[in-house]
C-alpha cells in the first residue's frame, strides 16, 4: 500500500520520460522504472546530438531528485510516529 503511493505521488510530481524508438517500433513511456539501451531507442540514436540527450539527462535527474525527496518524506514521518 504504501509503495502504491509513494508511486502515484511520483506520477503527480514528475511526468516522467518518452523514448520513441529509432526503428519504428513502440518506445519506452514510463515514469517510475530504471532504463537500459538496448540501441535500437532513442537513446541509442546519435541523430539527435549532445544538447538533446544533456537536456534528456536533465529530466533524469529531475525524476530522481524528486523520487529521493518523496522517499526523505515518508522516511521522516516514519521517524516521528
Amino acid at each position: 500500500m504504501t509503495n502504491r503511493i509513494l508511486l502515484f505521488t511520483h506520477v503527480i510530481l514528475y511526468a516522467g520520460i518518452v523514448l520513441p524508438s529509432v526503428i519504428g517500433k513502440t518506445g519506452i513511456k514510463k515514469n517510475n522504472d530504471a532504463y537500459a539501451d538496448d540501441v535500437d531507442t532513442w537513446a541509442g540514436s546519435m541523430d539527435y546530438g549532445q544538447v538533446e540527450s544533456y537536456s534528456f539527462m536533465c529530466r533524469l535527474t529531475e525524476g530522481a531528485q524528486k523520487w529521493s525527496n518523496i522517499q526523505d518524506v515518508a522516511a521522516a514521518l516514519t521517524a516521528f510516529e
